[in-house]
């Protein structure tokens, strides 16, 4: 909201800007590897010197409480509120190594040769002060401050000759001096621990430095981890460059085994790690990028180069507000989206083009693509092919115990690499794009081909080929059953067909003399492709742009608006409405997806908003497992969305003022940042203004869309737009 008020002065007012986040994907995936688990890839974006303007390397990373985040670069602090970056500089263009955030908002830097913090000036600008002068000159004779730590009032910089301990209620400074060298220094539950060269781990008793019990053993060994280890009161976790992992209960230190140890010892551990919001825990290496394991020493997940990272070599790991992992690497910045619902198999899993249908079979997961069958091997994440299905396949069904495969070959009997032909074509008569199994008698398999509906009999623990229902040149589309037995088929231009029995004597339908009857424009339906589906108990029929219903008694169709709930691309497929083990109806008509949950009245409450994530990819089926569990075929591979998992403060984010700027000469009276400064008044010819705002929402931050609203001005709130400008 903008307020104006137009007199002699104008003054304005800036009240709030409301956003709406709207998520998408970034397809920069990272390798994940999780044995017994399917595990696919969450997205990560990454940011290169191109990106921000500033160096390549970046050393530390912090974000303060409104969000902005912040990165130790080679040229200065790079901040980043999620529309623009920023190059905040110290004189000389030192390097800063560590960052640390005081409750006042004071940004504290450890830089080379340098050590202060930033603060904003009179018009919110942020301004290096430097706290050299607090030191004597013989006290200066420092390089690299490779830690900063904040507790309470104080402010710890830590650099291979001193610890300096910055007292902000004193403004003056304590100095602790090693016997020979500092290596690295660290604050775990408010204590801080030290490595000494020569010494060992040493932990800061007010002014001074004590040896903790055991701790030189460290004494020519590197330390570059002490993290509180979770779910564990009081215990540390230690991670050391040569001899491992250790426990450390402030008594003794007891080995810890992990999956990583040779990976991370191999790849040269390095600084800081992370305890993350699932309980896991981070690691970065020089080397290999980073690794993630479980509090029982579990290897979870491993993030490099080879598989999406812009570089092996991680210097900081930080976990955001929202649970996405930040690394600051040799060669730009990254964010992983770790905490998001969703994760990507693709190409890197060995499957990438057309995923008609999903299905799990003898707790195997199987994927029908443009390219073949797969099945997921969840020991390394990777779809393996079956040779003898390699071609264009469509549709899986699993009955009497067995995993059937429509392919454009035929019909499979498929167990992983255990292929037996049920059907095959020998043209095009029995390409085959969709199977169903009556539910009247689950010994009929109908069986929709490129040459109209097939029959498929099980009799005597084999399928029989029984011929065609109907025989036209043209596929015909997926199947759905009314519950006397009658069958509805589309197709792609000769129209909906109708398969009906007369009852026998018994009631039963008398599958002996189907009666087939066919419908199209005559009948208010297109003769184009359309997609019959049952869903609570009623027959749909999904068309290029409209969803029908049949009207018996006026032998005709009708537009139906109960799943009209997400636009039409025009792309109509099998699998795109599907009922789940709940009775909620899952949807997509070519993209954006839908879930709808049944209610009382009949109609259905739908969710859409997390699924904005993915509304920009072509969707081509729907596979739902169980109640927390999803599964979405697309054009680039499978997205898998999971129910329970819930983002960290997804809506917690802020929108900020990031500037404001006034008159012809473009004045800025704002920038960004709390300060003390009064609202100027400006002159009515200086009356345009120029106002720049940001959301901290990183979850794909280009799709972030604004409105906004001029008090004065605007009569109405302005339409959604990406703009973060309003002048």
């Amino acid at each position: 909201l903008f307020q104006c008020d137009h007199k002699s002065h104008t003054h304005l007012i800036m009240k709030k800007i409301i956003l709406s986040t709207i998520f998408t994907l970034i397809f920069n995936l990272l390798l994940l590897a999780q044995a017994g688990k399917d595990i696919g890839y969450p997205a990560i974006r990454n940011y290169s010197p191109k990106d921000y303007e500033a160096d390549i390397q970046n050393w530390a990373i912090a974000q303060d409480k409104n969000g902005v985040m912040y990165f130790g670069n080679n040229l200065g602090l790079l901040e980043y509120d999620g529309v623009n970056w920023k190059l905040d500089k110290i004189p000389g263009f030192t390097v800063i190594r560590s960052i640390d955030i005081a409750k006042d908002g004071k940004i504290f830097v450890g830089a080379v040769g340098d050590l202060g913090y930033f603060s904003p000036d009179s018009i919110g600008e942020l301004k290096f002060h430097s706290l050299l002068q607090y030191l004597k000159p013989q006290n200066r004779n420092f390089s690299d401050v490779w830690s900063t730590y904040i507790k309470d009032n104080d402010v710890i910089f830590e650099t291979y000759n001193y610890i300096f301990k910055w007292s902000m209620t004193n403004r003056k400074f304590n100095i602790i001096k090693p016997e020979k060298s500092f290596h690295i220094l660290f604050m775990v539950d408010s204590t801080f621990y030290v490595r000494e060269w020569g010494v060992g781990l040493l932990k800061m008793v007010g002014n001074s430095l004590k040896l903790v019990p055991g701790g030189e053993r460290f004494a020519n060994e590197r330390i570059y981890v002490m993290l509180p280890f979770p779910g564990e009161e009081n215990e540390i976790l230690i991670v050391t460059r040569t001899q491992g992992l250790f426990k450390f209960n402030g008594k003794e230190f007891r080995p810890f085994k992990t999956e990583a140890d040779e990976y991370l010892k191999k790849n040269l551990i390095y600084s800081p790690g992370a305890v993350l919001n699932d309980g896991n825990i981070i690691l970065g290496t020089i080397l290999g990028g980073s690794v993630i394991i479980d509090k029982n020493g579990n290897l979870v997940k491993t993030l490099n180069k080879a598989v999406g990272l812009p570089s092996n070599t991680t210097y900081w790991l930080m976990q955001d507000h929202s649970g996405g992992i930040w690394v600051a690497s040799d060669f730009g910045l990254s964010r992983i989206d770790y905490s998001s619902s969703i994760t990507y198999f693709d190409s890197r899993n060995g499957v990438s083009n057309g995923i008609a249908s999903i299905i799990r079979y003898k707790g195997t997961l199987y994927a029908a693509a443009n390219s073949g069958i797969y099945y997921l091997n969840p020991e390394s994440s990777q779809f393996i092919p079956i040779p003898k299905l390699a071609n264009q396949s469509f549709c899986f069904l699993i009955t009497h115990n067995h995993l059937l495969a429509g392919t454009f070959d035929g019909v499979f009997q498929v167990d992983k690499d255990n292929v037996i032909p049920i059907r095959k074509t020998i043209g095009n008569e029995y390409s085959v794009q969709s199977l169903f199994q009556s539910k009247i008698d689950t010994n009929r398999l109908y069986v929709s081909t490129g040459e109209g509906l097939g029959l498929l009999e099980f009799v005597n623990g084999k399928w029989i080929d029984k011929g065609k229902l109907i025989n036209i040149p043209d596929f015909t589309s997926s199947i759905a059953e009314e519950k006397d037995g009658t069958i509805w088929t589309g197709s792609g231009t000769f129209g909906v067909f109708r398969v009906r029995y007369p009852l026998n004597k018994n009631g039963f339908p008398d599958f002996a003399k189907p009666q087939t009857d066919k419908f199209g424009v005559k009948n208010n339906i297109p003769l184009s492709s359309i997609y019959p589906a049952k869903i609570n108990g009623k027959i749909y029929f999904f068309g290029p742009q409209e969803i029908y219903r049949f009207d018996e008694r006026k032998n005709s169709f009708y537009v139906d608006s109960t799943f009209a709930v997400v636009p039409s691309t025009g792309i109509v497929l099998p699998a795109q409405i599907v009922e789940d083990d709940k009775g909620r109806v899952w949807i997509s008509r070519g993209k954006q997806p839908a879930l709808g949950t049944p209610q009382p009245d009949g109609s259905y409450k739908w969710m859409i908003s997390p699924f904005k994530r993915f509304s920009d990819e072509l969707i081509e089926s729907i596979y739902p497992e169980g109640s927390n569990t999803v599964w979405f075929g697309t054009g680039f591979g499978i997205i898998q969305y999971n129910l329970n998992k819930k983002l960290l403060s997804n809506s917690s984010y802020s929108v900020l003022i990031r500037e404001v700027e006034y008159g012809k000469n473009t004045r800025v009276f704002y920038s960004g940042y709390n300060s003390d400064m009064n609202t100027p008044d400006i002159l009515f010819k200086n009356n345009s203004a120029r106002f720049i705002f940001a959301a901290t929402s990183y979850g794909d931050e280009d799709r972030n869309q604004y409105k906004t609203l001029l008090e004065g001005f605007d009569d109405n709130w302005s339409n959604w737009s990406k703009e973060n400008v309003k002048e």
